[in-house]
């Protein structure tokens, strides 16, 4: 959940859905259109629903962001924008895991980046290509601008690494020994 990555160095309560969405072209326009449209969000809480022990249910609730596709075609979230709060709750069947890296230019924009499940193994080629085929985003690259690594943030700041002096120095000592 967003409270327990706030507190580590990896995220992992980023996701994303894909769900048919109505349209309007203008806020006169009285004629939607349905199409595909991509939410990005965290989970923000777990809540299981039990049917008298007979089964039950997970569902997760999010906070979705605003969303915006730059130039370049890549999608970023604004964390201190949120969505409506109308529909709070999917199943994790419907999600697919993301994780947000810090814009280098705009503080209140996160690149949203797609991730392969754990457990998702190559298979013959058939399964990999479909699966690979339904994440990515159509990109047209147009104008390319060059960054400074430098600027770029690849752990969190302000979390304390959580190493253990002790077994450190067990460790440099029993390497040491066997020298």
């Amino acid at each position: 959940m967003k409270e327990h990555d706030d507190k580590c160095k990896t995220q992992n309560s980023g996701v994303s859905l894909t769900a048919l969405t109505p349209s309007f072209a203008s806020s006169k326009d009285i004629n939607p259109v349905l199409g595909d449209v991509t939410y990005y969000g965290v989970i923000k809480s777990i809540v299981e629903l039990d049917y008298w022990t007979v089964f039950s249910v997970m569902l997760f609730e999010y906070d979705w962001f605003h969303t915006k596709v730059d130039d370049c075609g890549l999608t970023h979230v604004n964390f201190k924008r949120l969505l409506s709060k109308d529909d709070p709750f999917v199943l994790a069947s419907q999600v697919h895991h993301v994780f947000y890296m810090e814009h280098g230019v705009d503080k209140d924009f996160h690149h949203v980046n797609r991730m392969l499940p754990r457990d998702f193994f190559y298979a013959e080629g058939q399964y990999e290509d479909t699966y690979m085929n339904r994440l990515r985003e159509p990109v047209e690259i147009q104008n390319v601008v060059t960054v400074n690594d430098d600027k770029i943030r690849l752990c969190q700041e302000g979390v304390s690494e959580r190493v253990n002096v002790h077994q450190m120095a067990k460790r440099t000592e029993n390497n040491s020994n066997v020298d």
